[in-house]
């Protein structure tokens, strides 16, 4: 696509997370007060699984990820993810918590990070359980659409397989 096309597309890319965030943050000021604490947290951890599960589906499936577009997409991840101020203050500076009620947001997280890392840190994170909320198949299509086929990248596939197996 055209240089134009790809920044129209990033402009639409960022009104709708500015967008969805304002809404968030809508409903929360409705209902923050309204609702018991632990069903506001449950419907508000429900509408951002939603939001983060369609945003990650096209990066999860995607064949190919150009690095410009990676960073625009993790740009957009890093945008999403102030939703977390909608949550009570505990949960939303808690990751645990935040995982409690939003069961993708440490997949999204890794997901935004995954995206701005080379090879070399993949190597250094797959060891540490850095990916351990993707399946063995997720992992392996994001390095293949994000990384060049090269010997460094047949290593960490291999890696990958070790460990799901």
């Amino acid at each position: 696509s055209s240089g134009s096309d790809r920044s129209r597309s990033a402009t639409n890319s960022d009104d709708a997370a500015v967008l969805v965030r304002r809404h968030l943050e809508g409903l929360s000021t409705q209902w923050l007060g309204v609702l018991q604490e632990t069903v506001y947290a449950k419907l508000m951890g429900f509408l951002v699984e939603a939001v983060i599960r369609e945003a990650m589906r096209p990066v999860l499936t995607a064949e190919c990820i150009a690095e410009a577009e990676g960073a625009e997409i993790c740009r957009v991840y890093r945008s999403l993810q102030h939703v977390r101020l909608i949550f009570p203050s505990g949960e939303g500076r808690d990751e645990e918590a935040l995982a409690r009620v939003c069961a993708s947001w440490r997949k999204f997280l890794a997901l935004a990070d995954l995206l701005e890392y080379s090879l070399t840190d993949v190597a250094e994170w797959l060891p540490r359980k850095k990916f351990a909320s993707f399946t063995g198949s997720e992992v392996t299509s994001l390095i293949r659409a994000l990384f060049e086929d090269t010997p460094r990248r047949q290593t960490i596939l291999a890696s990958i397989l070790e460990m799901s197996s």
